[in-house]
C-alpha cells in the first residue's frame, strides 16, 4: 500500500504538470482578463499538489514502518490501489479529452461522481457535493471572472 501511494503520488504529479503545460498552448480571448487556460491550470496544479502530498505522506510512512521493522508487511502494491489509481488517471484524462465535446458541467459532473463513489462515498452525498461543487465553479469562474467553460451539448440552454 505503501509503494502504491508513491507511485500513484507520482504518476497524479507527472499528469498535473502534463495539463499545466499542455494548457500553455491554449489560444488567448481577445478582451478577456483570463483566458480558457485558467480552469485546466488550477485543476492541474491542485491534483499535482495532491500528488505531492499523497507521495511525501507513504515515503515518510514508509520510513517510519522500516524503523519498527513492519516495512516489508505493509509495502505490496495491491490491485485496488492500482485499480483507483489508473481509474482517477482515466477521470482526468477523460475530463482534458472530453470536455470541449460536452461540456464543463456533465464531464465534471461525471469525474466528481465517479470519484467519490470510487471512495466509497454515499451516492447521494456524492451527488449533492457534485452538483454545489459544479455551481460554485462555474458561477466563480463564468460569472465573477469571466472565463468562458466548456458548454458542449448544453450550449444551447446556457
Amino acid at each position: 500500500m505503501v509503494k502504491s501511494d508513491i507511485i500513484i503520488g507520482f504518476i497524479l504529479t507527472m499528469l498535473g504538470v502534463a495539463v499545466i503545460l499542455h494548457a500553455q498552448s491554449f489560444p488567448a480571448i481577445p478582451g478577456q482578463e483570463y483566458g480558457a487556460a485558467v480552469f485546466p491550470v488550477l485543476i492541474a496544479g491542485a491534483l499535482a499538489i495532491c500528488g505531492i502530498l499523497l507521495a511525501f505522506g507513504a515515503w515518510r510512512r514508509r520510513a517510519s514502518l522500516a524503523a519498527v521493522g513492519l516495512e516489508h508487511s505493509m509495502a505490496g502494491i495491491t490491485s485496488a490501489g492500482w485499480t483507483k489509481g489508473l481509474a482517477t488517471i482515466a477521470l482526468v484524462v477523460g475530463y482534458c479529452l472530453f470536455a470541449d465535446r460536452i461540456g464543463f458541467i456533465p464531464a465534471m459532473a461525471i469525474v466528481l461522481m465517479v470519484g467519490m463513489l470510487m471512495l466509497g462515498v454515499r451516492w447521494w452525498v456524492a451527488l449533492l457535493v457534485s452538483a454545489a461543487t459544479i455551481l460554485v465553479i462555474y458561477q466563480l469562474f463564468v460569472v465573477l471572472m469571466r472565463v468562458p467553460l466548456p458548454r458542449g451539448l448544453l450550449a444551447p440552454f446556457l
